[in-house]
């Protein structure tokens, strides 16, 4: 096959795939792409160019034999690359099955306000409902098969949105239609007057945090009396801020109680961050990532690790008096009078999108599997590197009847997850005793 059918190949099928998938070779990543493996195949061809869409990394995970395998994770994906098989971007030749969508929605959107998350613009520009794309706090917190699934099905749908959001703004902004940044917004801000030399490490106590803000002493005596007269909890003042995260963390209605020691205005305008505050913010989240010794792709990947992540920065935020801190968009029009003519409205419906979108989502559901003989490998791993007395379980070894190549299947055979599915997109399951996703099975559960 030579460069520019590979091309064409690779562009019809570029939403197979998302930001954050696995694969066990690049072989496979190949046939995520629907392109034909055989043994003519120019690899090395098909290698260079799928390169320019895709980019991915190895994970370093160990295969059965301990040695490091050919695993990779997708780490960014480029729609419009800069070079396609000896040509120049040819001015959206190359765009993904949903540029014009996007861009269409996003350009006509009558009038954006100072600022605008990504959940308000899926919700009112694209027209989803909240409840379709974010889990509750309920999911969040249950420990029910169910609302894990479904959470893992809104991150698929939340996470896609995401990427072709994002590649659409990047792609408006370089025709000169819109421009755009992306800003930290601080809700409900006390007005502690913090100084310039702030600074934050592993070791930093509650009264060195404190010492960074105007009459600080006076705000913590107030916040830890506050503390003790709700709780039998014993706060001082030499603690470092991981030690008190860790106790308000360990007991879940502290972190309300918290909120309720603290002065917060009882309504309050949303702020843009200014270039000190953005510092402040930057150093946090640095913080935090040096307390998790994680990699920030590693936390924007799973849901758990974000949980983590931002209820540690969170609760720092409120200490030093911010409510809550959140990313959004600054997106202005810059000539959307030369946009209208090249993305006329019409290429924009709530059913266009939801059409275009819906052979990616089946896909990612009936490829989301999990295999148990890799699960048991991986926690027998675990314990023979930190000794099994750590978790107080003696290894077992791996049940010698579960074969290696079992997969199931969870989300694709979870009611939740189909009746989920075919609200969103308005489909019905043939029959209520039988899954939805069940049809779509054969032609495409594999990878």
């Amino acid at each position: 096959m030579n460069r520019t059918k590979l091309t064409s190949l690779i562009e019809q099928n570029l939403s197979c795939i998302s930001i954050g998938d696995k694969f066990s070779t690049a072989t496979k990543l190949y046939k995520a792409l629907s392109i034909p493996i055989d043994n003519k195949s120019d690899k090395k061809t098909i290698r260079s160019v799928v390169s320019l869409y895709v980019k991915w990394e190895k994970t370093g995970s160990l295969n059965r034999n301990g040695k490091t395998s050919n695993e990779i994770i997708v780490t960014d994906i480029i729609p419009e690359p800069e070079y396609v098989d000896g040509r120049a971007n040819n001015k959206g030749g190359n765009n993904s099955i949903y540029s014009d969508i996007i861009k269409s929605a996003l350009l006509h959107y009558e009038e954006y306000p100072e600022f605008i998350t990504r959940k308000d613009i899926f919700c009112k520009i694209y027209g989803f409902n909240v409840y379709e794309i974010c889990p509750t706090e309920e999911e969040l917190k249950s420990n029910e098969k169910n609302d894990k699934h479904i959470c893992k099905y809104k991150d698929i749908l939340f996470n896609k949105l995401r990427d072709i959001t994002q590649t659409a703004l990047d792609g408006l902004q370089k025709e000169e239609y819109l421009s755009f940044q992306e800003v930290y917004v601080i809700s409900s801000d006390i007005g502690y007057h913090r100084l310039i030399n702030f600074c934050l490490s592993e070791k930093t106590t509650l009264r060195q945090l404190y010492g960074y803000i105007t009459n600080g002493d006076i705000h913590l005596h107030r916040l830890i009396s506050n503390l003790t007269k709700y709780t039998s909890a014993v706060f001082d003042t030499s603690m470092s801020i991981s030690a008190f995260i860790q106790m308000i963390t360990n007991q879940k209605e502290w972190e309300q109680l918290l909120e309720k020691c603290l002065d917060f205005p009882a309504k309050s305008e949303p702020d843009i961050a200014n270039s000190e505050q953005n510092r402040i913010i930057e150093i946090i989240r640095n913080a935090a990532i040096e307390h998790f010794a994680w990699d920030i792709k590693d936390v924007m990947l799973s849901r758990k690790k974000q949980s983590q992540f931002y209820e540690y920065v969170n609760i720092i935020f409120k200490l030093i008096g911010w409510k809550s801190v959140f990313k959004a968009f600054q997106i202005e029009l810059t000539n959307p009078e030369k946009g209208f003519e090249k993305y006329p409205q019409e290429y924009f419906s709530h059913q266009i999108l939801t059409d275009t979108l819906e052979p990616y989502i089946i896909r990612k559901v009936n490829n989301t599997f999990i295999n148990p003989y890799e699960v048991e490998k991986k926690r027998l791993e675990k314990l023979q590197h930190h000794g099994y007395q750590v978790s107080k379980e003696a290894p077992r070894g791996i049940d010698p009847s579960l074969p290696d190549n079992i997969n199931i299947y969870y989300l694709r055979d979870d009611y939740a997850v189909n009746r989920l599915h075919c609200r969103i997109f308005n489909e019905s399951p043939d029959n209520p005793d039988k899954t939805y996703f069940s049809q779509f099975v054969d032609s495409t559960s594999e990878n």
